[in-house]
């Protein structure tokens, strides 16, 4: 959300919103998780619908085929699975 900041970024699409910047802001000082999801959620609202300075066209996607002996796996959202916690369970 940072890289649309009017002037703390490099802002490449020259967009300048004064709440905006002020809520990005407040976000990244504050410590109390839920504070900062609806600071980034009022944020990516004026981003995304009411100025619509930015059109999200595309999202990374991640699949996976896990066999259903293998326990102890999840899915990691920056990849480097952990192996070393994974075990295989008796035939499916």
């Amino acid at each position: 959300m940072e890289v649309f900041h009017p002037t703390k970024s490099t802002n490449r699409i020259r967009w300048q919103n004064s709440e905006y910047a002020q809520l990005t802001e407040k976000a990244m000082g504050s410590t109390d998780p839920s504070e900062r999801i609806q600071l980034y959620r009022r944020a990516e609202q004026i981003l995304n619908e009411e100025e619509a300075a930015i059109i999200p066209l595309y999202f990374y996607t991640s699949k996976y085929l896990i066999n259903s002996r293998l326990k102890d796996w999840y899915h990691m959202a920056l990849g480097g699975q952990q192996i070393r916690y994974w075990r295989l369970t008796g035939r499916p």
